[in-house]
């Protein structure tokens, strides 16, 4: 089961790789999260880092709002699951890409 979601991780990484700008990139990590996610309900809250905001409620249809939500986090806080493994495995790539890409220097 673990070797799925190393898969998936793996193909995440390659694709966010090719995104060669923020947009290119919120728009292929979006598709991801929609792929998984979209119209599916999760059994707890996802809340931000500091759990003081809930992001996605349990027990409700993810709405694409929700996913862009996510985007929008640096962080998360979600009980192991095997919806956090994927989850992560979308968004872990995602946040490395996009700190990579805010750190480089701007071409003129």
């Amino acid at each position: 089961m673990s070797s799925v979601f190393s898969t998936k991780t793996d193909e995440c990484r390659s694709k966010f790789r090719e995104a060669g700008n923020l947009v290119s990139l919120w728009e292929k990590a979006e598709e991801e999260l929609c792929n998984v996610f979209l119209g599916e309900k999760l059994p707890m809250d996802v809340t931000d880092a500091t759990g003081d905001r809930v992001i996605i409620h349990a027990n409700r249809k993810i709405t694409r709002t929700d996913l862009r939500k996510l985007l929008d986090e640096k962080a998360l806080d979600i009980d192991t699951s095997l919806q956090r493994i994927a989850l992560m495995g979308i968004m872990g790539p995602y946040w490395e890409r996009l700190s990579e890409l805010k750190s480089e220097k701007p071409r003129r």
